[in-house]
This record gives C-alpha cells, sequence and structure tokens, in this order.
C-alpha cells in the first residue's frame, strides 16, 4: 500500500512539476512572442524607437517577467532592470496580467532649450513625427493578451538630468524611488496614491507626495488634484490639468513659506544670480500657470515677502517685506510692487518697483526708494548672467549722515548735510567690490553741510597769522568764534563729477561757507579720502580783520575785499591736512612794505 501511495505521490509531482514547466517554457515563449509588440507600443507612447533586453519569465518565488535591460535611442533614457510582477490564472489561460513593475536604475535625461523642456532623443510636443508606413500619426496598440491591470508601480535607484542649456546649467537629481499605487485599464491611468523621493544634487533631500492623479490614455489629458513637494524643509502645493500631446493646461503653485536660507543649496543650482545676494528670510508664492500649444506658457501671480536679509558688504538690509506682483512668459516676466519696506542700517525705506525681464536681463522702468530723508529714483537695466548695471539716478532730501550710519553703522559720520540734489548716470560689476568697477557722470548740491573735526578757514588763519608782519594783529571775538570752531560749515556745495577708480573725480566745484569760499576740484574717494585743489577766498569779515593792523596787506585784498589763498586739502575727515600756500600774500606785504619804507627814507632825505 505504502508503495503505491509514494508512486502515487511521486506522479502527482512530476506532473505538477512537468506543469509547470510546461507553464514557464509556455511563459517565456509568450513573452518573446509579445516582446516585439511591447517594443512597437512602447515606441508609439515615446515616439522614439525603444529596445528590450532579453525577456525572463519565472514562477518562484512569484511569478514575474524581468527585462534585462531598456534603452532609447539617443541615450535619452535608459534603465537596468524591469521586472514586472504577474497574476498567475491570467498567465494560465494564456496572457500576461501585470500586477506591479519595478524599474530599476533608470536615467533620464531631459533638456531645456529655446522650444521648451524634452526627453532627449524624443520628439517634443506637438512635433511628433509621422508614424511608419505614412500615417498621420500613430495610435498605440495594446496587444489584446496583455493586460494592463497594474496596481503599484516601484522605482528604486534612478536617476534624472535637466540640462538648461539656456543658463549653461544642469540640474541632477539622485537616488530617486518611487512608489505609487495604480488602477489601470484600458483607458485611463490613475494614481490614487505616490509617494517621491530624491537627492537633489548639491541641494538636498526632496519628496513629492500626491493622490488622485489619473492619465487618460486616449485623450492624453493629465489631471492633478493635488501634489505636494516638499523641499528645504518648505512644502509646495502644485495643483493643474495638462494636455500631453498639446501642452494645453493650466497648473496651481502655492506655499505659505518658503525659506530662502534653507533653500540656499538649491537656489545656488537653480538660480545662482539671486543666491550670490545671499537672501534669508521666507516667501509665500502662489502663481498660476496657463500652458498654451507646444508648451508655452504664461504665469501671473503674486510673492509676499517676510523678514527678507541680506549683507552687502558693511550694508545691512534688513526686514524687506511686501508683495511682488508677477507676470511672466517664456520670452519675459514683469514684476512690480507697491508695498514693498525694508530697513538699511536701521533706517526705514519704503520701495515701489516695476521692472521687466526679457532673457537674462532685468530692466527697472522704475524704482522709487523714499527713505534716509529723502527719495531716490532709479531707472536702468541689470544683466543676470553678466551682473552688469547700468542706472540713472535721481536724488533729492537725502541725509549724510543717514546714508553714511545705513552703510557703516559702526563708523561715526565723516560729513553732513541735506543733498538737495544728485544727479548721475552710472554703469559697473554688481559683484564683490562694485565701487571698483562703477563708472559714470553727474552733478550734486549738498546744503547745510558741516565736516566734523576739520576748519579749513581756521587752518587758513592760522597761517597767515603766522606771518611776521601779522604776528601782533588781534582777531576780533567774533571772527575768532569762527575760526576756532572744531568744524567746517558749508552753506552750500556744487560740483560736476566723474566716476572711476572708486571715486568722485570732482569739477567746477563751489563750496560756499559763512567765513570762506571755495572753487576748485580733485578726488574725493568712496571712503571718503579728500584730495582737493583750488583757491579758498577769506569772507570780508575775517580778511579785512587780518589785515587792519597791517597797511601794506591791504594790496592782497581782491575787488570784493576778500584774502585769495591757493589752498590744497588732503585726508581722511576727520584726519585732515589744509596747506595754503601764502606766499604770494606774504610776497605782497613785504613788497609794499619795503616800497613804503624806500619812499619814507627818499622823503627823508629830501628834506634834508
Amino acid at each position: 500500500m505504502r508503495r503505491w501511495l509514494g508512486i502515487a505521490l511521486a506522479v502527482v509531482v512530476l506532473a505538477v512539476g512537468g506543469a509547470l514547466g510546461w507553464v514557464l517554457v509556455s511563459a517565456n515563449r509568450l513573452a518573446e512572442h509579445y516582446r516585439p509588440d511591447i517594443e512597437r507600443a512602447a515606441s508609439g507612447v515615446l515616439g522614439a524607437p525603444v529596445h528590450l533586453g532579453k525577456l525572463r519569465v519565472a514562477l518562484l518565488p512569484s511569478a514575474h517577467v524581468a527585462v534585462s535591460e531598456v534603452a532609447v535611442d539617443d541615450g535619452g533614457f535608459s534603465l537596468a532592470d524591469v521586472r514586472l510582477s504577474l497574476r498567475l490564472l491570467p498567465l494560465l489561460r494564456g496572457a500576461l496580467a501585470i500586477d506591479t513593475l519595478s524599474l530599476e536604475a533608470p536615467h533620464l535625461t531631459l533638456v531645456r532649450d529655446a522650444r521648451g523642456v524634452g526627453l532627449v532623443g524624443l520628439p517634443r510636443p506637438g512635433s511628433r513625427p509621422a508614424a511608419p508606413g505614412g500615417a498621420a500619426s500613430a495610435r498605440v496598440v495594446v496587444p489584446p493578451a496583455l493586460g494592463l491591470d497594474l496596481r503599484r508601480f516601484e522605482l528604486r535607484h534612478g536617476t534624472v538630468e535637466l540640462r538648461d542649456e539656456i543658463r549653461k546649467s544642469q540640474l541632477t537629481l539622485e537616488d530617486l524611488t518611487v512608489d505609487a499605487a495604480l488602477a489601470v485599464d484600458a483607458s485611463t491611468v490613475e494614481l490614487p496614491r505616490f509617494r517621491t523621493a530624491a537627492t537633489l544634487a548639491g541641494g538636498g533631500p526632496l519628496t513629492v507626495d500626491g493622490q488622485g492623479l489619473t492619465f487618460d490614455l486616449a485623450k492624453g489629458t493629465l489631471e492633478v488634484p493635488t501634489v505636494t513637494v516638499e523641499v528645504a524643509k518648505s512644502r509646495i502645493v502644485v495643483k493643474g490639468r495638462i494636455e500631453t500631446a498639446t501642452g494645453v493646461g493650466n497648473a496651481a503653485l502655492s506655499s505659505d513659506r518658503l525659506d530662502l536660507e534653507q533653500a540656499a543649496p538649491l537656489m545656488a543650482l537653480v538660480t545662482p544670480e539671486i543666491a550670490r545676494l545671499g537672501l534669508r528670510g521666507t516667501v509665500a508664492p502662489d502663481l498660476t500657470v496657463a500652458f498654451s500649444s507646444g508648451w508655452a506658457y504664461q504665469t501671473s501671480g503674486s510673492i509676499r515677502l517676510a523678514d527678507l536679509a541680506l549683507d552687502a558688504g558693511t550694508m545691512a538690509v534688513r526686514g524687506l517685506h511686501g508683495r511682488l506682483d508677477l507676470a511672466a512668459t517664456p520670452t519675459g516676466a514683469t514684476i512690480g510692487s507697491r508695498d514693498l519696506g525694508l530697513e538699511v542700517g536701521g533706517a526705514p525705506i519704503a520701495v515701489t518697483l516695476a521692472s521687466e525681464l526679457a532673457g537674462d536681463t532685468a530692466t527697472f522702468k522704475e524704482l522709487v526708494a523714499t527713505g534716509l530723508g529723502g527719495t531716490t529714483r532709479v531707472t536702468g537695466s541689470y544683466g543676470l548672467a553678466t551682473r552688469h548695471f547700468t542706472a540713472d539716478v535721481g536724488a533729492e532730501g537725502l541725509d549724510l549722515a543717514a546714508m553714511q550710519h545705513a552703510r557703516d553703522p559702526r563708523t561715526p559720520p565723516r560729513v553732513t548735510g541735506t543733498v538737495a540734489r544728485f544727479q548721475s548716470r552710472l554703469a559697473g560689476t554688481a559683484d564683490t567690490h562694485p565701487e571698483r568697477s562703477v563708472t559714470g557722470t553727474g552733478t550734486v548740491l549738498v546744503k547745510d553741510g558741516r565736516v566734523p573735526g576739520v576748519n579749513v578757514a581756521g587752518e587758513v588763519v592760522k597761517k597767515i597769522g603766522s606771518l611776521p608782519l601779522l604776528s601782533a594783529v588781534r582777531m576780533p571775538a567774533e571772527v575768532k568764534s569762527v575760526t576756532e570752531s572744531p568744524d567746517t560749515v558749508i552753506t552750500s556745495l556744487t560740483a560736476d563729477f566723474t566716476v572711476g577708480g572708486a571715486a568722485l573725480q570732482l569739477q567746477r566745484t563751489l563750496v560756499t561757507s559763512p567765513s570762506f569760499s571755495f572753487d576748485g576740484g580733485g578726488r574725493v574717494g568712496f571712503d571718503s579720502d579728500l584730495d582737493l585743489q583750488g583757491t579758498l577766498r577769506l569772507s570780508s569779515a575775517i580778511s579785512n580783520a587780518l589785515v587792519s593792523g597791517v597797511r601794506e596787506l591791504r594790496v592782497g585784498l581782491d575787488p570784493n575785499g576778500q584774502i585769495s589763498v591757493p589752498l590744497t586739502i588732503r585726508g581722511t575727515p576727520p584726519k585732515v591736512v589744509v596747506v595754503p600756500d601764502v606766499t604770494k600774500l606774504l610776497g605782497s606785504g613785504l613788497e609794499n612794505a619795503a616800497g613804503g619804507l624806500l619812499k619814507g627814507l627818499g622823503n627823508l632825505f629830501k628834506h634834508r
């Protein structure tokens, strides 16, 4: 009995094994038989030749089909391994019902150029070539025996490269993983849920979660109810609808908070020009995008700024807030605002802005800053790639002390006063030291100024007072108080100037003061270093006081009753050296005194 039982069991095992072997052989034959159909179907979907490696079918530990390699011509897409988990009962009936699709180490290369974004080697939307055989278009036909009943999609160790031919940059997603639940039928692919994770090379982790995504195979329409992107510790929500064949659709992007400091590595890859500013703070975009044929787009919406900050040399910009209104197309954008505010060195400034962006050039049609005691208006342009700028700058009512404090709060003001009028045309490069490259021309009018720590008229009077002829002269009290003041008071200063070499080169400079006037020119460095030459004319009161006791020096007075002295001013306030040239004045006095002496002697001898 046992013998017959063993024989029966062996027969069953052999039968099952034979059946499994027959099923396995049939499955491998079936898979190989449909491989050209699968290649044609994939080629039809992508619009480019797709090549599959060896197909293998296995029943243990579960029924699955594996493809050793998949590649698209021209290298835009490749992967190391594809695994399709199968349901056994449909397989026994001679059909391939795919339950789970797993991709191992896929590599996609996308390119952005003037035509838009596309996969390398594939036709762009709206430009698909004619199908083989002369048909105007190719319809994707799924082999009847291939049941597209996908329930899950998996991807591991993927890589996506985005080559930006316009900006000459590259963005890479590494270690890409995707886990998605699928519901697939003959006309629709639905993702009830999916999660994507990757590492942005040089930019940190990135995750994408979504649910309810639907792709209509017949219409080529992708519906995106909600997709959440988490990057740089910030959350972005995306919604939209796209017709993939034509690129027509719409999308919305919003976030309640994007941390720019956390996003700095990402910005360095995507927008290096903006990243170089070292922005900190948060922004909240609320944008809509309308796509038209060929994936052309038009973006509109706003970006709310909150407590942004940056450092430009010793100048600290803090508390930048307000709303930017944005409208953009593939060829350009407009950015404007009426409620921007910021602080520079603790001083509040209100800003209105109207600008345009075309290619890599930003044009400021209007930039008005109100603060630091006055108003500044700027029009000009800025190259995002070259960082070269041009600007027409006009200002009025600016407080010089407040401007210097904003630029460097640690250093006391070297000059005070009010910039009553400033007009200049400038050009340069906004690198780490823009003052070294800026050039231009302009005019300036300063009123009610003061230079602390140096009294130009007092230094000249001291030099004149040291002359032998004036050693006994005593200055009136009202004149003495002016000349012994520690500061130089400026009633007004007007000058034309050129800019270059980190300095202003002054021409036709006229300074008026209660104690003197000055006309000349010279160099004023951006660090306040002075090297000026000209003629100083002491006021009539001071001049008359100096010559009142020395009749011979009256010949040194000009027709306005003023003493004129050639003058050089060098140094950085308050350490300024004033060098008056009194040799001409001294020569005139001595000559007049000698003439008087000789005349007296002549009269004396004449009387004798």
